[in-house]
């Protein structure tokens, strides 16, 4: 439950009503994990970290189609934070 809540967050992006140049960070309940948003070199790029090893290196958020990359040159906007509480049943690997 606690990966759920921390997804949730870490890649949720915040929304871009006013620009916030900078880093974001998020972590798990526990502090084990944490995802880092940044903003800087044109380009919005998230890492994670596990007990304080980078386990994802800073890679670019983006979509790419028809040759156009969407989500060049992007800022991060003020940052707004919620707690979500959710579980999910799990009915097996292989259900439909």
């Amino acid at each position: 439950m606690a990966a759920k809540t921390f997804l949730a967050f870490a890649f949720t992006l915040p929304t871009l009503t006013s620009v916030f140049a900078g880093t974001i960070s998020v972590s798990s309940p526990n502090g084990r994990m944490k995802a880092t948003l940044t903003d800087n070199s044109g380009n919005i790029r998230y890492s994670v970290s596990l007990d304080g090893k980078e386990v994802l290196t800073p890679s670019v958020v983006g979509i790419r189609s028809d040759g156009i990359t969407f989500g060049k040159e992007g800022m991060l906007g003020k940052p707004e934070f919620r707690n979500v509480n959710e579980t999910y049943p799990f009915f097996g690997a292989k259900s439909v």
